[in-house]
């Protein structure tokens, strides 16, 4: 949900990005079956990376769950599509997605 959430962050600005780095910190256990929120945020950018931070919360306390942090790289669309021929290629009869 965190990776989720921060790659969201540069496709808010209409920017395609992949993870390249992410760290995650639990600070509390995550519970199940019970609705989550997370922020995520730009820490900075340096020309195509993405520094991003994000936190999980616990509603209605807002009790930190974990946190993260990572770098995510801009991509353009061909990038994503010579991922999915690269995956019909290493097993043609796989569905991908």
């Amino acid at each position: 949900m965190l990776d989720e959430c921060c790659g969201h962050v540069p496709l808010l600005r209409h920017v395609l990005s992949v993870t390249a780095e992410l760290s995650i910190s639990f600070v509390k256990p995550v519970p199940v079956a019970r609705p989550l929120q997370v922020r995520a945020w730009v820490e900075r950018r340096e020309g195509s990376r993405w520094y991003l931070s994000a936190e999980m919360l616990l509603p209605p306390t807002g009790a930190v769950l974990a946190r993260a942090s990572g770098i995510w790289v801009s991509r353009d669309g061909e990038h994503f599509a010579r991922h999915q021929k690269w995956l019909r290629e290493q097993d043609p009869t796989a569905e991908v997605h």
